[in-house]
């Protein structure tokens, strides 16, 4: 879609393409994708680009290419009820100041450096969400199920990290006043929850459970942190 509003486009597949499977550019406004399949592309299964709102995927699915979903530097979008397994970077990638945007539903796993990664944006809401057994070849803050960099305002609800490697969920180089709530963060071969040279977040009600090091990891001058009836169980 190239300057394309209030389309719909369901059950169509994507795969092996050039560079993109499907791509919403140049002010796409207002369309829904739904049902569809985006395989094995050389760079991104789903691309939504600056400047394009309001756009719906559900029921997607991307798989087995660099980046799954990429939303760059765009806001008001949606990914719902969607399934992002074994990409060979992310599963779904929120770039450069992307706001306002709805990560729902989805099963994201076996990407190989994070599955869910918001690179700089504010008041985004990832809710519901699984997250398993990603970042098996990342390194570093590129490695884990749900990381914030430079990420602030955000709300992160009701979502479940398991078995993912480093961390579960990650927030570091000034992602500060993220709401943490509901979460569970089970069996990462580090940490539950990490914290980096971020401030003013809030943890309310979360589970930490058998991460292989700590439950709840706070380093890098990071300060102003709550927690609040959160579950913190013991490492196996």
């Amino acid at each position: 879609f190239e300057g394309v509003d209030s389309s719909t486009l369901t059950g169509d597949s994507f795969g092996a393409c050039g560079r993109y499977g499907m791509s919403i550019v140049k002010g796409s406004d207002s369309n829904t994708v739904s049902a569809s399949h985006s395989d094995r592309n050389v760079d991104k299964g789903f691309y939504i680009s600056t400047s394009s709102r309001l756009n719906r995927l559900t029921a997607v699915t991307a798989n087995n290419q660099s980046v799954g979903i990429f939303i760059d530097g765009t806001d008001s979008n949606a990914v719902e009820n969607s399934v992002i397994n074994s990409n060979s970077a992310y599963g779904i990638y929120l770039a450069s100041t992307a706001n306002y945007n709805l990560v729902s539903g989805n099963i994201i796993n076996s990407n190989s450096s994070i599955g869910l990664f918001l690179n700089s944006g504010t008041f985004n809401t990832f809710k519901s969400n699984s997250v398993d057994t990603n970042g098996a070849s990342g390194s570093g803050d590129q490695q884990g199920g749900i990381i914030l960099g430079s990420g602030s305002g955000n709300i992160i609800s009701g979502n479940t990290a398991r078995w993912n490697y480093n961390r579960n969920y990650h927030f570091y180089s000034a992602s500060d006043t993220n709401l943490v709530v509901g979460n569970t963060a089970a069996n990462a071969t580090l940490y539950g929850f990490s914290i980096s040279a971020s401030r003013l977040n809030s943890f309310l009600q979360n589970t930490a459970d058998s991460n292989a090091t700590y439950q709840i990891y706070i380093t890098g001058a990071s300060y102003g942190e709550t927690f609040v009836k959160n579950n913190i169980l013991p490492s196996p």
